[in-house]
């Protein structure tokens, strides 16, 4: 199914299991763990769990309390439905906007990302990220956090890179979670979730507040999700590495990446300061105070592109 084979996991922990890899680092290790509590523990019933921290005296353990495709889906399904709605008052739309829960998800997800990428960059301290799969909440903090760290990320082909190495090779669902061609009644709609498309909101979110730190503008991360379900290219098929090279979906499909490389012109941001690419450690950095990230986050004009109501002229 496209998952390292365990020996080769072995082999690449030189014959030790996590545990004795974790106890013989010569620094602390943070333990991100990106589920609720409660979800973890509830995950030990049916055979999974999470870290003890008896087990690992070197390590921090810590819980980050980000919700699972269930809730996810739920949220934007009331979000759409707010920003669709003909009856739904413009007055307050903000408070019921908040209500939805979406912009809380989208809070959490760049705390935890922020706070990894400011570990890493000024504590030194490795660190072991993880929720329930792997490939969801896991791909959405790794590849954040990465965006912050590495200016090469902030850039229209190190994006693309960025996506293919946290989404797309780490094993990232993308049809079960899109339901890519499956009809109706044959979804498995419990399964369905926009991970990608939360994750790109949080980009989308980050390019609208400190746009010279991005080489590409808003338009990019918005023409990205309009194509997460349009099938027009490739690039998003499928659920593994292993599936797409056996499909020879490459071979037989266009790529996003080369349609978005031939528009740079409409992508690039005009506020873009090539500084940020500097290799002095600091410059590389994007790291601005998290409550300002926070306290900024507001609806994406991806879910508001179509107004529900008549405008009086």
């Amino acid at each position: 199914k496209g998952y390292p084979p365990p020996d080769y996991l072995y082999a690449m922990s030189g014959g030790l299991g996590l545990e004795q890899v974790v106890n013989r680092c010569a620094s602390d290790v943070r333990v991100f763990d990106l589920r609720p509590k409660s979800s973890a523990v509830a995950n030990r019933a049916t055979g999974g769990g999470y870290e003890m921290q008896g087990a690992y005296p070197k390590a921090e353990i810590k819980f980050y309390n980000i919700q699972n495709i269930h809730a996810v889906r739920d949220s934007m399904t009331r979000l759409r439905a707010l920003c669709e709605s003909p009856q739904a008052s413009d007055i307050d739309f903000g408070s019921k906007a908040e209500s939805t829960g979406w912009l809380t998800h989208l809070r959490t997800i760049l705390s935890a990302s922020w706070e990894l990428a400011f570990i890493v960059s000024h504590k030194k301290v490795p660190c072991l990220v993880h929720c329930s799969h792997g490939w969801d909440r896991t791909s959405q903090v790794c590849a954040l956090a990465q965006l912050l760290l590495d200016p090469y990320y902030r850039t229209i082909d190190g994006f693309s890179a960025l996506v293919e190495k946290d989404w797309l090779s780490f094993g990232h669902p993308f049809h079960l979670r899109c339901m890519h061609g499956e009809a109706k009644g044959a979804r498995n709609d419990d399964q369905s979730s926009p991970v990608f498309l939360q994750f790109l909101d949080c980009v989308a979110q980050l390019v609208a507040m400190f746009p010279s730190f991005f080489e590409f503008n808003g338009r990019y991360p918005m023409l990205v999700a309009t194509h997460i379900w349009s099938c027009r290219f490739g690039t998003f098929l499928g659920n593994t590495e292993c599936e797409r090279i056996g499909e020879d979906y490459r071979g037989r499909t266009h790529s996003l990446w080369t349609y978005l490389s031939q528009n740079k012109a409409y992508l690039t941001s005009p506020f873009y300061d090539r500084r940020g690419k500097q290799e002095s450690g600091e410059d590389k950095l994007f790291l601005p105070p998290l409550s300002t990230i926070l306290r900024r986050v507001k609806v994406w004009e991806y879910f508001l592109q179509k107004s529900p109501k008549e405008t009086l002229a």
